[in-house]
């Protein structure tokens, strides 16, 4: 029987071999500035968990696309707790909405089949739960965490509305089980909401149709 390997694509390759130097320039130019670092994460980091995924979960994931994410935090953290910078990350789940066409399980590789009533193949249990977060609900909690100072030194989960669905063999666990972020500890300390589910939807698809017109 013949095994495969799965090798990462050179540009994946390429983007967690800079990454460490790219997160060291951001704390260098924070540090430098004064201004305040909001990193914009995922929930990678924590690899596969049970239940609902809290900001207090320890950073366990064994495969490089959480390790290197965790890495990054961690050094912002470890800044800031040390006075030398002032940072905050904010994680999101999947993306999608106006403007996403890659990276995300519903973007290209999806929206323009439903929208020609054409057949989609899904990966994973597509009866298992799973958040996905709006766009936009990143882009404004992104804005309010970096002014208020009771946000940083921290991660925050950006408001994210209930599950929408019932590469990528690192994260296929995102895709068998329950993959649900929980978002209460921002909701309770801070002011934005995720976006109405019907609206994400309605604005998601005429995004699309748009894109789609000759």
């Amino acid at each position: 029987m013949r095994s495969s390997l799965i090798r990462p694509r050179p540009a994946a390759r390429c983007a967690r071999r800079l990454r460490p130097g790219l997160t060291a320039s951001l704390c260098a130019a924070a540090e430098e500035s004064g201004a305040v670092l909001v990193m914009l994460g995922n929930l990678y980091g924590y690899g596969p968990v049970t239940g609902a995924m809290t900001e207090d979960l320890p950073l366990t994931a064994t495969g490089p696309k959480g390790r290197v994410r965790a890495a990054a935090w961690e050094r912002a953290r470890e800044l800031h707790e040390a006075g030398r910078i002032r940072a905050v990350e904010v994680r999101a789940a999947d993306f999608f909405g106006p403007g996403v066409t890659d990276g995300g399980h519903l973007a290209a590789r999806v929206m323009p089949k439903l929208l020609k009533g054409r057949p989609v193949a899904v990966l994973g249990d597509p009866d298992a739960p799973h958040s996905w977060t709006y766009l936009p609900d990143v882009a404004r909690a992104m804005a309010e965490v970096a002014d208020d100072e009771r946000a940083w030194g921290r991660a925050w989960h950006v408001p994210t509305a209930p599950p929408l669905l019932r590469e990528l063999r690192e994260v296929r666990y995102q895709f068998d089980r329950p993959f649900v972020v929980d978002c209460s500890a921002y909701e309770a300390a801070f002011t934005v909401r995720a976006t109405p589910l019907e609206e994400q939807v309605r604005a998601t698809v005429a995004w699309w149709r748009e894109r789609a017109r000759p």
